[in-house]
């Protein structure tokens, strides 16, 4: 069964890679990439203590962010922005049905291009 943070993680996920930044400042590696980097590149992310090995680096992006999933510095926000979204579900709703017909009212009144 999804939890609220699933279906957020799901809607807000943009992409995967192999290294990133996490807005917080940590960076994430993918522990097989890493496992093919020079010996030097190696003893960097050993060193680095901001740097984190997981299985997946997944990006989730929100508010102009971008987040690792595996971060924990995210996870306050999306709670936040979920409890607006469930106490404005139908304002949300009502918008975007607005929004819908604005947008298909204004290409309607756009000319049609013929050949």
């Amino acid at each position: 069964m999804d939890t609220k943070i699933d279906n957020f993680v799901m809607a807000f996920s943009d992409f995967s890679t192999v290294e990133r930044v996490c807005d917080c400042g940590k960076i994430y590696i993918e522990y097989e990439y890493s496992h093919t980097l020079s010996n030097v590149e190696r003893v960097k992310i050993n060193i680095d203590h901001n740097r984190i090995e997981v299985d997946c680096v997944r990006i989730i992006g929100f508010m102009g962010k971008e987040y690792i999933e595996e971060c924990a510095c995210w996870k306050e926000q999306a709670e936040k922005i979920m409890g607006f979204i469930d106490s404005h579900k139908y304002q949300i709703a009502s918008y975007l049905n607005s929004e819908k017909e604005r947008v298909i009212r204004d290409a309607n009144a756009e000319p049609t291009v013929s050949i």
